[in-house]
């Protein structure tokens, strides 16, 4: 039940401070309390950016380490590529060297049937293929000049 006053009741101005200020202290408990339950959820929550903060940056420290080791990785690789390209180069320069010593030696009669053999051999044992072994057999037959191969074999190289 609650009783309703009506009525206003005149207090002198230093009375009515000192009631507002008991009022507002009253209220003040109940705004610390509710300030107080706000501080420990905020707490709560504080801790859980933190924590989630310091897994976010345990990830970026791993993924700035990742790329570290894929950079090296692919610095490795582009070494490795590059020895290879010049290991290819090399080769085919030696290769071409060969090829063009054996068809010397075939246009030359005296030697002909000895590399003719050496021919043959390096194609039953896989040292040429079909294409490498009967180009040089077609060379161990009459041609017109050996310079006409070897501008031929440098403009093939050269593609």
């Amino acid at each position: 039940m609650f009783n309703i006053i009506k009525q206003e009741i005149e207090i002198e101005n230093g009375l009515k401070q000192k009631l507002e200020f008991i009022c507002d202290f009253c209220n003040t408990t109940a705004t610390l309390k509710e300030l107080e339950s706000e501080l420990l959820s905020n707490r709560d929550r504080l801790k859980l950016l933190e924590q989630n903060n310091e897994d976010l940056s345990l990830k970026v420290d791993n993924l700035i380490k990742n790329i570290k080791e894929k950079d090296e990785e692919i610095s490795e690789l582009k070494k490795e590529n590059f020895n290879l390209k010049s290991l290819l180069e090399k080769l085919k320069d030696k290769f071409y060297f060969i090829k063009h010593f054996i068809i010397t030696k075939l246009i030359d009669h005296k030697k002909k049937d000895k590399y003719v053999q050496l021919t043959r051999d390096l194609y039953e044992h896989r040292g040429l293929d079909e294409d490498d072994y009967n180009e040089l057999i077609n060379f161990s037959k009459p041609i017109n000049s050996s310079r006409d191969y070897i501008e031929i074999e440098k403009d093939d190289y050269e593609h």
